[in-house]
């Protein structure tokens, strides 16, 4: 019985092994060279690397491959976890190299065409870090969904933090920073190379990867590109997540790459800061903690306190009175052709947390998408994880919300 046990247990793994080499286009079926790592549930994040046919060489993609995806100098990495393979991936794209970390489940493996998640990380982030935290690698598994988790790039720039207008030496950072528009308003400027040599310490040169905005629109799309050629993925449901800078970053696709995605989620941010207007109509998520310290300092006579004794915003049909925050959300409904005067009011708990929501359905160009705009009681300035400081998981809020929406013919 156990050679029998182990006969079948050999060859579900050999099947498995290739069907990741179709999916990924490595080589080989040995299972000779393949070792298992040794890890518990509460190891899942600390990757081991594999060996054989599984963990790849780097790769030049060479001239024919750059002209047809934009990228060139691939590298991959991959990895096997206990429910899944991390692939952890560099190219060369606009000139610079790119970093940016693909997750896929067993689960995913097994499908068809697997959907895929995007989560952009905030400013200073990085893709390993939301990788960790956020919460769509545990959903990845439960749903069958691909996630990526990209980066930015890091630069030296000055933030018009107290909006007036002018750039001081307490403005400086180094950091990474989705471009969303803000360098090209006016409200960002890059430190010039002078001025990186005389305000930011040696250490933290090594930050900066560019002394150039870059397109990162269009290395998101590259991204895509390398799913298509190394995974099966719907095409029809990939979504956009950001949190922060990174949900100013998924406000811009919302408008520059309508047509790439089937919905776009902000949390802690999202006001689309560039000109574009959308090529096709798209659903929005835009949601906000009402004790977001970030945007309490804007907020006027509008606040009162939480149990905590914290300022926090209403959650009540009152967060309409607040004219720096719904200047913002009809600026966004606005832009995706729908009518800023027209809406509906939800209230919902979500682990045990109150949750009022804003709908904007009613369209001006007779389609049928919609933005919805959601405070989460007892949310700063974070991405919701479950953790003790917010019981809201995000990963589990949007799913719920992402997986009836997809690209329509």
């Amino acid at each position: 019985m156990k050679k029998i046990l182990k006969r079948r247990n050999h060859l579900y793994a050999l099947m498995l092994c290739c069907q990741l080499a179709l999916v990924t286009g490595l080589s080989g079926c040995n299972l000779d060279n393949i070792k298992s790592p040794n890890l518990s549930e509460n190891q899942e994040n600390f990757t081991t690397p594999i060996d054989g046919p599984l963990e790849s060489a780097p790769i030049d993609v060479g001239d024919v491959e750059t002209e047809i995806y934009g990228y060139q100098n691939l590298e991959r990495k991959i990895f096997k976890l206990e429910k899944g393979f991390k692939e952890v991936v560099s190219f060369e794209v606009d000139g610079v190299t790119r970093d940016f970390i693909v997750y896929a489940p067993f689960k995913a493996l097994r499908k068809e065409a697997a959907p895929v998640v995007y989560m952009l990380h905030g400013s200073s982030g990085t893709g390993e870090k939301f990788y960790n935290i956020s919460g769509w690698v545990e959903k990845a598994n439960k749903v069958g969904a691909i996630a990526v988790f990209p980066t930015a790039l890091g630069f030296c720039y000055f933030e018009d933090d107290n909006f007036d207008g002018e750039f001081t030496a307490n403005e400086l950072k180094v950091g990474t920073k989705w471009n969303e528009g803000n360098f090209e308003n006016g409200k960002r400027r890059l430190c010039s190379s002078d001025e990186i040599i005389t305000l930011v310490r040696p250490k933290k040169r090594k930050i900066i990867k560019s002394l150039e905005i870059k397109d990162d629109a269009f290395y998101l799309d590259q991204t895509i590109e390398y799913l298509k050629k190394y995974h099966k993925i719907d095409t029809t449901r990939i979504y956009a997540s950001g949190f922060s800078n990174g949900a100013g970053m998924v406000a811009r696709l919302s408008v520059e790459r309508s047509y790439l995605y089937a919905a776009f989620a902000t949390h802690g941010g999202g006001n689309v800061t560039v000109e574009s207007l959308p090529s096709e109509p798209v659903n929005v998520i835009m949601t906000l903690g009402n004790v977001d310290d970030r945007f309490l300092t804007r907020t006027g006579d509008f606040l009162y306190a939480d149990e905590n004794d914290l300022l926090a915003l209403p959650l009540d049909e009152s967060l309409a009175e607040i004219e720096a925050l719904f200047s913002t959300i009809g600026l966004n409904v606005s832009r995706h052709n729908l009518d800023p005067l027209v809406h509906y009011t939800q209230r919902e708990f979500v682990n045990g947390k109150e949750v009022f929501t804003y709908g904007f359905d009613s369209t001006l160009i007779g389609a049928d998408n919609k933005l919805t705009f959601a405070v989460m009681e007892g949310v700063g300035h974070i991405y919701p994880n479950g953790t003790y400081r917010s019981p809201i998981v995000m990963a589990d809020y949007l799913w719920a919300r992402f997986k009836h929406l997809s690209i329509k013919d």
